[in-house]
């Protein structure tokens, strides 16, 4: 995950990554296309996409930082479900 989410406790990370990629995803980046992939209203994209650039600032307009980001963001594993032990492979 971006560096900045990473430090994020999870339980806050979770609407940033969601937004983060719903943002990199989108052609325009305008707060509708954003709210209209997280069937959220524009106001709160519009809420959501001000704490992203909060975080990231001019990052967000950096073509290596956005496929760094979509990268991080599509590879992460999912989080284990509560009261359960991760298992290692092999």
């Amino acid at each position: 995950m971006p560096g900045v989410l990473r430090d994020l406790a999870p339980g806050r990370a979770a609407r940033p990554a969601e937004t983060l990629d719903a943002l990199l995803m989108s052609w325009n980046r305008t707060a509708p296309e954003v709210a209209r992939a997280l069937d959220i209203p524009p106001q709160t994209a519009r809420k959501r996409l001000r704490r992203l650039d909060a975080l990231f600032r001019e990052r967000l307009g950096d073509p290596a930082f956005r496929f760094a980001a979509l990268l991080a963001l599509r590879t992460r594993a999912p989080a284990p479900a509560p009261g359960t032990r991760p298992t290692s492979a092999g």
